[in-house]
């Protein structure tokens, strides 16, 4: 039957019954950048003139693995528009989110396309998944003669745990140019990508900030999609690799929401102006597509969870929020913490903190002043972050007290 279908399909193609394979345009329109693609002026010629998208529903639904991570990516209908240019009919295709019980495989589309003497419609889906840059891999068609679009994507389930993606100073570790002993130590955990960490949560992967080094960051993980941001402050090495988010728009379905200070949006919008841009993007995904929620010091949700920020001063011009969730707290880039944020530290059972080297600097804690920090919350336990070259893994943790060592990349921390 398959190999009817798709020799009816060959045959579709010789006819020129669609004259161009490349008539997709990407459009953005909306406050959350929507993308929406429109198959200009599709030439059918009059005999074809009346195929159309399927009436009826594909009967036969095919369930993923129940370890297979899939996700909705787009709803696609038909809606003609007024008037005619001889025999062409114009047709547009609007993106828009539809959340469905379960997928239909490629092949159960065929037939039913092949049933329905549609085959047109598979040259418009193979068309969609070259300009989407990857293969759709699953679609239904309802009764309404909607499309929907899955596209699988590959990723770890570490619900429950708080990853810390880097836990580097701005420069990294190993820093360019320097052959110090801890730069060139073959001791992985002196290996520091810039300082950034996610959330297990059960209702989706809560990243804190876009540190430059993110790409690299997620796919050392295995984590294959973020569903929100929350910034700790606007520097660089926390920030700059915000464009790295590009590719979740295509499996949430719609923009991926960040959470800031007014002061971090404002440097978002000025460093990656064209992601603001109102004109009309040259391919799906040129830009991210970003949705911004103001948040200061009260209390706020996110995926469910709440968050108490804890601000925290990082030297004469800068402040940042860290975060506590449960009894859980995450507070990098600080050398000041007031008496009224310590009171929100207490009773915790993991602290992570800033504690930049062995001497004093003028925007980070150093280890003496973190431990100082330590003893006044006394956490169950707690791991120094955003660490220069200056400490060692091994030899630093042999002078640290029983329950404080240092992070490293990649460190779990389960979530209480």
């Amino acid at each position: 039957m398959l190999a009817e279908v798709l020799d009816k399909c060959r045959a579709f193609k010789e006819t020129g019954a669609l004259k161009s394979p490349s008539l997709w345009e990407g459009r953005a329109f909306g406050p959350g950048r929507v993308n929406w693609l429109v198959p200009s002026m599709l030439a059918l010629h009059p005999p074809l003139a009346t195929l159309d998208p399927p009436s009826g529903r594909v009967s036969k639904l095919v369930s993923l693995p129940q370890k297979a991570s899939s996700s909705l990516e787009s709803v696609f209908f038909p809606r003609k528009r007024k008037g005619m240019m001889g025999t062409t009919s114009k047709r547009v295709w609007e993106r828009q989110s539809y959340r469905l019980p379960g997928p239909c495989s490629r092949e159960h589309l065929l037939m039913c396309l092949g049933e329905s003497k549609i085959s047109s419609t598979l040259r418009w889906f193979k068309r969609l998944a070259t300009l989407r840059g990857s293969p759709a891999d699953f679609v239904e068609c309802d009764s309404l003669g909607k499309f929907v679009v899955e596209r699988s994507f590959r990723t770890i389930d570490f619900t429950g745990q708080l990853i810390l993606l880097g836990t580097g100073t701005s420069v990294g570790v190993p820093a360019i140019g320097c052959d110090c002993a801890v730069c060139t130590s073959s001791n992985p955990k002196n290996n520091r990508t810039r300082s950034g960490a996610i959330l297990g949560l059960p209702d989706g992967n809560l990243l804190f900030d876009t540190s430059p080094d993110l790409r690299l960051q997620l796919l050392r993980e295995g984590i294959g999609i973020v569903h929100a941001v929350v910034f700790t402050h606007e520097h660089a090495d926390h920030l700059h690799g915000l464009d790295d988010l590009r590719l979740f728009p295509f499996t949430l379905g719609h923009a991926v929401p960040l959470y800031c200070s007014t002061l971090v949006e404002s440097r978002i919008r000025n460093v990656f102006d064209y992601a603001f841009d109102r004109r009309e993007p040259t391919h799906a995904a040129a830009a991210p597509q970003l949705q911004i929620h103001n948040i200061d010091s009260n209390p706020f949700e996110v995926l469910n969870t709440r968050f108490q920020p804890i601000p925290l001063v990082h030297g004469p011009n800068c402040n940042v929020l860290g975060f506590r969730f449960g009894n859980v707290a995450y507070c990098t880039d600080t050398n000041f913490i007031s008496d009224a944020s310590l009171e929100l530290l207490h009773g915790l059972d993991t602290l992570v903190l800033d504690a930049l080297r062995y001497t004093a600097h003028p925007t980070h804690f150093s280890v003496e002043q973190a431990l100082e920090v330590v003893d006044r919350v006394r956490p169950k336990m707690t791991f120094f972050t955003h660490l220069s070259h200056d400490l060692d893994y091994e030899s630093a943790n042999s002078l640290l007290p029983e329950n404080v060592r240092l992070a490293y990349d990649g460190l779990r921390i389960p979530l209480t």
